[in-house]
């Protein structure tokens, strides 16, 4: 019976790290807004939201892409996130996480795309 238990928690630890690795790479985009990861980037408003802090893209000050892949044998080995720094005394940088087997890929796609929308918004220009 203990073994059917641990069997069970592996699976859904497994499960759950499969999940949030997909969500990551989810995007969304409409002729509105950009989405992916947590930050919604709003095209008709020219806001940008970084969970629950909301601030005009024009406050957006750097966007930087670091990665850490250590081996292709583990998923949670590779490790990588995108800084979004904004003019802010209070959390003057946000950083969004990424892992899995392409973190490199994911993060500097994100920022790019971050980018594209930060521009299409209104805001400045990171290329």
């Amino acid at each position: 019976m203990d073994t059917i238990i641990i069997l069970a928690i592996i699976g859904g630890v497994i499960y759950f790290l499969y999940t949030v690795s997909k969500k990551r790479k989810t995007v969304v985009v409409n002729e509105n807004s950009f989405y992916q990861n947590g930050v919604k980037v709003d095209f008709t408003t020219g806001m940008i939201t970084i969970g629950k802090h909301t601030y005009p893209v024009s406050k957006v000050t750097g966007i930087k892409s670091n990665t850490l892949v250590k081996t292709k044998a583990s998923i949670l080995a590779n490790q990588g996130s995108v800084d979004i720094e904004v003019d802010d005394f209070v959390k003057p940088v946000h950083k969004i996480n990424f892992n899995g087997y392409s973190v490199d890929k994911d993060t500097k796609e994100f920022a790019q795309r971050l980018s594209i929308a930060l521009r299409k918004a209104g805001g400045p220009n990171f290329t």
